[in-house]
């Protein structure tokens, strides 16, 4: 059985999947891990990349989806592995060591963990690094947004099991929904290493209003009372729009 499995989901990325898929198979740990590809129907020449390198893919699908907890979901139900890491079109590992980076560094951890997560960059259109996410643990600052780099998380498969899966209802914040339903009890280890590359403009950066308004309600369905989690959305809406005041 793998130790990792890593799932790419995508739909029309023809321009942004091979080097995702580069970065996958470029890791030192490859024989440790499992590759899981979930395509939603692409119609734009994704497929046909993707069969370039069919080969060393262990799982491939493609058909309609009814959105990203969707086909993140289709991934898990496909995994074998005892972590699993969703690593999307246009993303990729930050070095060929990253995987072997979670599972050395996490030490005795990675036997109680539900996540192992470390650090991830923010590039531009321009291929340019903005900025670089992902810190210690802080069960208070979880409590108001999310603070884990997606992209450098590795979910022990284990947490699906007691917890259920993405909950489609969300289309931006299911990764924070899924993760808040561990309460004050999530167990969550820091490696510090850059792990991944994360390219700007993806559906939180993109839409940031809806995705505090999604934050709210994961946290009211979570146990947060009403009018703590609504001053989280006052302060992050408010800082949201001091920054298009900024830029504009």
């Amino acid at each position: 059985m793998p130790q990792f499995s890593i799932i790419t989901i995508c739909r029309n990325a023809a321009g942004e999947i091979e080097r995702t898929i580069q970065s996958v198979l470029a890791q030192t740990a490859r024989d440790e891990m499992e590759y899981i590809v979930i395509d939603g129907g692409s119609t734009d020449g994704t497929q046909d990349v993707i069969e370039k390198y069919r080969s060393q893919i262990d799982h491939f699908v493609s058909e309609p989806d009814a959105g990203i907890a969707d086909a993140f979901n289709k991934g898990v139900r496909a995994a074998r592995g005892r972590w699993i890491n969703f690593m999307n079109a246009g993303d990729r590992f930050a070095s060929p060591q990253a995987v072997s980076d979670i599972g050395q560094k996490a030490g005795g951890e990675r036997q109680t963990s539900d996540v192992i997560y470390g650090k991830c960059a923010l590039e531009n259109s321009a291929g340019q690094i903005v900025a670089t996410i992902g810190r210690p643990f802080s069960a208070r600052a979880f409590r108001s947004k999310m603070t884990l780099p997606h992209q450098a998380i590795f979910h022990n498969t284990d947490f699906f099991a007691k917890h259920g899966l993405y909950d489609s209802s969300f289309k931006i914040a299911m990764d924070y929904e899924l993760l808040l339903r561990a309460g004050a009890s999530l167990r969550a280890c820091f490696v510090d290493e850059l792990i991944s590359i994360q390219r700007t403009g993806g559906a939180s950066q993109a839409n940031p209003p809806r995705t505090y308004v999604e934050y709210k309600a994961a946290q009211q369905k979570h146990g947060v009372p009403m009018l703590e989690a609504q001053a989280y959305y006052d302060w992050h809406m408010l800082k949201h729009l001091v920054k298009l005041r900024i830029k504009n």
